[in-house]
């Protein structure tokens, strides 16, 4: 909050100012102070720290190109602050009026036809404008009137024209008319609500604009937040608004997002873990699946609250990721991570033959099968692309990777309700990469067929995102989710993780980013600047949700979700909170 002007009010306005009223001075929001006097001129206010103008939207009806004003004045830092002075419409009274508008447009353009005049473009925006305001309100978003302005500030006035010529050129490239103060800036701004009459106090009905809630989350900007519309139980409060229930599965069934998968990213501490076993408490207790591979062991009490033991790999048994049918591109991606890169093309031609051979029979041990196959070449000295095979099975089933990928007895089941696989035991190794992408393929088998839904948790994913092989292999099955039935969800702790994944720049980088992108559903918590900034280029957030990002409290989340925008204040019930305590340990230590 800023202070524009330091001057005593018994100092009085400099030569062809004017005071501005104190209405003016709330409703920038600027915290003017009872010692603090702001002055105006028809153009533009002055105080001791810079210069204001502002400008207000004639036509808010056209939200796509409103959006894209500030997406445009964003993107060229070009600060601008948008203001709405809104009045809310009752419910039944909002589809009343609603329905009238669509009704005597649709006479109005019945009447024109007959009289044979041709429908314009403009009209025809106005008549699907007016339609889907309509299944809006219908919908349960409120109805309301709203008139928008637009503030930029400058340090000098000089900078102030070049900053007000930039966002009129945004408007124009976008379709927007903005409209400057004759007179005085301060009417524009007063608190009152916008119905008010066109004289006295308030903004004039001619100066407002019919609109609904959705229209302000299209333009990123807080209003009251109606969530999803969901039902189920919470998973904290909108921040602007009530109860907040989001179930990826939930989502993209009644047609908010595209697909169901979810990336949940913050700083150490701000709440990622809570709200990912908040999401899978929630999903078992409606008789759907999730499996969990934990790299450092913080599932265990959400695994024993559901009467479950966690499962170690390695020594409670072994995971079998290959299955005969499809499993080919997953042993490529197995053997490039235990040779350390990528296989060259006669060690793909060596596969696919060794392949053909193996597979058709079934074996019950592939990985096995397939070692015993080329084991004759590690006695031989001349380097072949066998041998190299040969070297890289031999790591999976007999040497420093024994017991992960190929063992004695039945594999691991993963097809409880609740499965937790514990990684921890090769948290510090070259292994988790190999061993997360094991669990997580013999998960998406057992989890993801199309009789039930179950829920993949991925934590610490960079181990995933690091290795090319298992990044290609993660991608492609990623597009298969919405067959399946299956929801991934993708913890990260900051998007510095991702980055380290690939050199700047790189394909594996720009891969790396499309997986998150590809995520619907985002639970973005809080993070310091330079990580912020890192999330705003994976993730394409607007300058205002990179800025919610630097400044949001400890368990608030920017929730993104298809083309919604939620700030949430996460809010772990009764039986939440004997699961979600991560650092536990810690508080015991005190």
């Amino acid at each position: 909050r800023r202070t524009l002007l330091a001057t005593s009010p018994g100092s009085g306005a400099p030569e062809g100012w004017g005071a501005a009223p104190e209405a003016l001075v709330e409703a920038l929001g600027l915290g003017a102070g009872p010692e603090t006097v702001l002055y105006e001129r028809p153009t533009h206010l002055r105080g001791a720290e810079g210069v204001v103008r502002v400008y207000r939207v004639r036509d808010f009806s056209a939200v796509a190109p409103g959006a894209a004003l500030l997406e445009r004045a964003l993107r060229t830092e070009t600060p601008v602050q948008v203001t709405l002075r809104y009045e809310v419409v009752g419910a039944r009274r909002g589809a009343r009026l609603a329905s009238r508008a669509a009704h005597r447009v649709d006479a109005d353009d019945a009447v024109g036809r007959a009289l044979g005049f041709r429908r314009s473009a403009r009209s025809s925006r106005a008549m699907a404008r007016l339609a889907q305001r309509e299944v809006e309100v219908a919908r349960g978003r409120s109805l309301m009137r709203v008139a928008v302005y637009l503030v930029v500030r400058a340090g000098d006035l000089d900078e102030l024209h070049r900053r007000a010529a930039a966002l009129r050129r945004h408007a124009h490239e976008s379709g927007l008319r903005l409209e400057s103060g004759v007179g005085r800036q301060a009417p524009w701004h007063r608190a009152a609500l916008p119905g008010a009459p066109a004289r006295g106090r308030g903004v004039g009905r001619a100066d407002t604009h019919w609109a609904t809630t959705r229209d302000l989350i299209d333009l990123r900007v807080p209003a009251h937040d109606a969530g999803p519309g969901l039902s189920g139980e919470s998973l904290g409060r909108a921040v602007f608004g009530g109860p907040f229930a989001l179930d990826p599965v939930d989502a993209y069934r009644a047609g908010l997002v595209t697909n169901p998968n979810v990336v949940v990213a913050g700083a150490i501490g701000a709440g990622k873990s809570t709200v990912v076993k908040m999401i899978a408490a929630r999903a078992l207790r409606r008789g759907r699946r999730v499996v969990v591979v934990d790299p450092k062991g913080e599932y265990a009490d959400l695994a024993r609250a559901h009467g479950v033991a966690p499962v170690v790999l390695g020594v409670n048994g072994w995971c079998d990721p290959v299955d005969a049918e499809d499993g080919r591109d997953l042993v490529r991606a197995l053997l490039a991570g235990a040779q350390g890169s990528a296989l060259r093309d006669d060690q793909h031609y060596a596969l696919d033959r060794l392949w053909s051979c193996v597979a058709p029979s079934r074996p019950r041990r592939l990985l096995r099968a397939l070692f015993e196959a080329v084991a004759p070449e590690l006695g031989c000295e001349t380097p072949t692309a066998r041998r190299s095979l040969a070297l890289s099975l031999h790591r999976l089933v007999e040497g420093d990777l024994a017991g992960l990928f190929d063992g004695e007895g039945p594999p691991l089941a993963l097809d409880g309700p609740l499965v937790v696989v514990d990684l921890s035991a090769q948290w510090s190794s070259t292994a988790l990469p190999l061993a997360a992408l094991s669990v997580v393929a013999a998960a998406q088998r057992v989890v993801g067929d199309a009789t039930t839904t179950g829920y993949l948790v991925l934590d610490e994913a960079w181990a995933l995102l690091g290795e090319p092989a298992a990044l290609a292999w993660l991608r492609g099955s990623w597009k298969l989710a919405r067959a399946r039935g299956l929801a991934h969800l993708l913890v990260v702790h900051r998007f510095g993780d991702v980055r380290a994944s690939g050199d700047l720049g790189t394909a594996q980088l720009e891969r790396a980013r499309g997986l998150l992108r590809e995520c619907e559903t985002a639970w973005l918590f809080r993070q310091p600047p330079d990580e912020a900034a890192e999330m705003r280029e994976a993730l394409g957030l607007s300058g205002l949700e990179e800025r919610y990002l630097t400044s949001m409290a400890r368990g608030t989340a920017l929730v993104r979700y298809g083309p919604f925008r939620s700030i949430v204040r996460v809010t772990p019930d009764e039986r939440d909170r004997a699961v979600v305590a991560t650092d536990a340990a810690m508080a015991r230590g005190a």
